[in-house]
């Protein structure tokens, strides 16, 4: 099977995240949210944390680091609840 092409995969992730805050507004979970500024958010962060984790790494190594390295399933954590919180409807 042929991998998605990148911009394909990022499309159906929009068009997930729309879906998502749409039915979150409509159950009245989540306050009205802008879904391309939302993605760009959630993806952004994801992307940062994979990119700079061999430099996270390479600094804990030499002991100059003084906070901690999350796991990736502790950092997805942390934005679900971060996100949950932060579309939550008043």
């Amino acid at each position: 099977q042929t991998a998605m092409r990148p911009a394909k995969k990022l499309a159906e992730l929009l068009a997930q995240t729309t879906r998502i805050l749409e039915a979150g507004a409509v159950d009245g979970a989540f306050r009205p949210a802008d879904p391309h500024m939302t993605h760009l958010s959630l993806v952004g962060a994801l992307m940062f944390f994979d990119l700079t984790a061999p430099f996270r790494h390479s600094m804990q190594d030499k002991e100059e680091w003084k906070v901690s390295t999350p796991q990736r399933t502790a950092f997805v954590a942390h934005l679900k609840t971060l996100f949950a919180r932060g579309l939550a409807s008043e």
